[in-house]
């Protein structure tokens, strides 16, 4: 579990909601998913699957965390509604992003993480709506639509039966993230939106495919493939860089073997020493 470093103290409530109810009178509706936080009255706090936070690493800031961020961490430092407000605090760091769905606080935020560029930001795919136009298609770095509709978890932590009701975005800000999401680190469709990231997807093309532009093999599928052609029970980082050292896209990456070490990690090889590793994941 993350450390947990906080400003001020982060209430205990599960089911307190970060933004006020824009309506009160409103009949309450029934939701699959909305955030960390919902706004509509008698609907529950909805959390991030495991599966979709944990491979994407570590995260320096949720600046709009679970009320309780010890029992879901998403980040080292959270900002937890209603004593922080993650809109004024400072942002630092790699930043997780899943905002409240408010009528109006979705612009708000997303602005925010644009102006801020470095991070994931997890959200619907509404993707003709003004927030994406201002905020994501002209400003974002790659978006991944993600396969299928995840079940969410409810404010105890406990899965929910339904599903979250509509397609999923995540997307990214900064070089890294867009990297990442390329790389095809979760299941889905990924798109590059900036000249950088068009150019990393483009530099991927193998030595075998080289007059198929269609196809990208993603630093996962590289390093699977090396492992799998060493046809040994367990490799070392070493064993992994001489098979990889000479692939398009390490030759393309200054920091092709920090990519490695990442991918590695990612898969989920087992660790049976230091420096040597299970084949088998």
């Amino acid at each position: 579990m993350a450390s947990q470093k906080t400003f001020l103290a982060a209430p205990k409530t599960p089911n307190l909601s970060a933004s006020p109810d824009l309506n009160p009178k409103k009949s309450p509706r029934k939701r699959g998913m909305s955030s960390h936080h919902s706004s509509a009255p008698g609907t529950t706090t909805w959390l991030t699957p495991r599966d979709i936070l944990e491979p994407l690493g570590k995260f320096d800031l949720d600046p709009c965390s679970a009320p309780d961020p010890n029992l879901w961490p998403t980040a080292e430092t959270h900002y937890t509604a209603p004593k922080q407000d993650g809109l004024l605090l400072p942002w630092f760091g790699r930043i997780w992003l899943n905002p409240p769905y408010t009528n109006s606080g979705l612009m708000k935020w997303m602005s925010k993480m644009a102006h801020h560029n470095h991070g994931l930001a997890l959200l619907f795919a509404r993707v003709e709506t003004e927030v994406y136009f201002k905020t994501i298609w002209s400003e974002a770095s790659a978006i991944l639509f993600l396969k299928g509709r995840p079940h969410f978890h409810h404010g105890d932590g406990t899965v929910s039966k339904e599903n979250c009701g509509a397609p999923l975005a995540l997307v990214s800000y900064g070089e890294s993230d867009a990297e990442l999401l390329l790389d095809g680190v979760l299941p889905g469709a990924a798109i590059p939106l900036n000249r950088v990231t068009m150019l990393y997807a483009i530099s991927g093309s193998s030595n075998d495919t080289e007059n198929d532009q269609s196809f990208i093999p993603t630093w996962r599928e590289v390093i699977i493939d090396a492992v799998q052609s060493m046809k040994k029970k367990s490799f070392s980082m070493a064993d992994l860089y001489g098979f990889v050292a000479d692939h398009p896209k390490a030759k393309s990456n200054p920091n092709w073997k920090a990519k490695i070490r990442q991918t590695v990690a990612r898969v989920g090889f087992k660790k049976e020493q230091f420096d040597l590793y299970q084949a088998a994941f």
